[in-house]
C-alpha cells in the first residue's frame, strides 16, 4: 500500500513538473543553465529516475502480497474464502505490476521528464556558485561513487524502513478503519 502511494506520488510529481516547468526553463540565465546542464549530465539524473522507478516497482512487487493479506477485510474472511481471495489478489497484483514494468519504459521518456523537472528546481534552490560546487563534487571520484551506489542505497533504505514500519503502519491503519466502522455503525450508514 505504501509502495503504491510512493509510485503514485512519483507519477504526480513527474506530471506536475511537466506542467509547471516549461515557462520556468525560459527564465534561467544562460550561464546558470549551462551549469545546471553540466550537473544534470554529471549526476546522470535521467538514469537515476529510471532506477528509482524500478526500485519502487520491485518494492511493490515484494510488499504488495503481504500488505493485501493483512487488510482487515482479508483477515475477517473464513480460511477457505481468505485463501481464494489472496490467490486472486496475488495473481492480479502480479499481472498489474508486470504490466507496469513493461509499459513504463515504453510510455515515459525519463530523460525528457527529468530534464524538464531538473532545470527549474536547481535554478530555484541553488546559486551559480553552489552549482559550481555541486558539479565539482559530482565529477569527483566520491561524487561518481555516490551516484553509482545511490539506487542500491535507496533500495536498502526503503527495505529497512519498510521492515521497521510495516507492522506499526498496518496496526495504525487497522485502528483507524475500526474507528471508522464504529462511527459508521453509530450513524446507521454502515452495511452489516
Amino acid at each position: 500500500m505504501k509502495s503504491a502511494m510512493k509510485l503514485a506520488g512519483l507519477v504526480l510529481l513527474l506530471v506536475g513538473s511537466l506542467c509547471s516547468s516549461a515557462s520556468a526553463q525560459q527564465e534561467i540565465k544562460p550561464e546558470k543553465r549551462a551549469l545546471i546542464k553540466e550537473l544534470y549530465l554529471a549526476t546522470k539524473a535521467d538514469k537515476m529516475a529510471e532506477s528509482f522507478t524500478n526500485i519502487i516497482l520491485t518494492q511493490m512487487e515484494r510488499d504488495l502480497p503481504k500488505t493485501l493479506s493483512e487488510l482487515p477485510e482479508m483477515t475477517d474472511l473464513k480460511k477457505k474464502d481468505r485463501d481464494q481471495a489472496q490467490r486472486v489478489m496475488f495473481e492480479t497484483s502480479g499481472r498489474l505490476l508486470a504490466r507496469f514494468k513493461e509499459l513504463i519504459p515504453q510510455r515515459i521518456n525519463f530523460a525528457e521528464v527529468m530534464e524538464q523537472m531538473f532545470y527549474p528546481l536547481y535554478d530555484k534552490f541553488f546559486t551559480e556558485d553552489e552549482l559550481k560546487d555541486l558539479v565539482a563534487f559530482y565529477k569527483s571520484p566520491t561524487g561518481q561513487k555516490s551516484i553509482g551506489v545511490m539506487p542500491q542505497l535507496l533500495q536498502d533504505a526503503m527495505q529497512r524502513s519498510s521492515e521497521a514500519l510495516n507492522a506499526k503502519v498496518t496496526q495504525l491503519v487497522n485502528e483507524v478503519l475500526e474507528q471508522e466502522r464504529k462511527h459508521l455503525k453509530g450513524t446507521g450508514t454502515a452495511k452489516n
